[in-house]
């Protein structure tokens, strides 16, 4: 846990940093360099950060959540490639659901059936298939 919290830490500080130089960059500075005063420059800042926060937290959030998508997807498919090649699946053999067998298979490519594989913790055989030219 200890690992997960300073990764954490770490990627937020380094968000945190550079929204802030951008902020800088991009608001604060244009803003003064039109004259307008510190205290001005604060205020409009003041009044800009109930209407951002929200926006950002959200993206925030949706970013850091496709990211665990992405991170758990590449996980999943690790054991799978584990588990193939565990029963001597080659590269271009693959696993495919029920719909797609059911689609017709694109211009130039058939499938051969090599057969199931059960994996653990899934709850019914998974079929096996080698991509062939047709």
């Amino acid at each position: 846990m200890t690992r997960i919290g300073r990764a954490w830490a770490d990627g937020l500080r380094l968000a945190a940093k550079t929204e802030s130089e951008a902020y800088h960059a991009r608001v604060e500075l244009p803003v003064l360099e039109s004259g307008m005063g510190q205290q001005q420059a604060l205020e409009l800042s003041a009044q800009l950060d109930p209407e951002l926060a929200p926006l950002l937290d959200r993206a925030v959030m949706a970013v850091y959540h496709r990211q665990q998508e992405l991170a758990w997807i590449e996980d999943q498919v690790e054991h799978v490639e584990a588990a193939l090649g565990e029963v001597g699946a080659g590269a271009k053999q693959v696993l495919v659901s029920e719909s797609v067998l059911q689609a017709p298979a694109p211009d130039g490519v058939r499938f051969v059936e090599l057969g199931e594989v059960q994996f653990k913790g899934f709850a019914r055989p998974v079929r096996l298939l080698e991509v062939c030219r047709a």
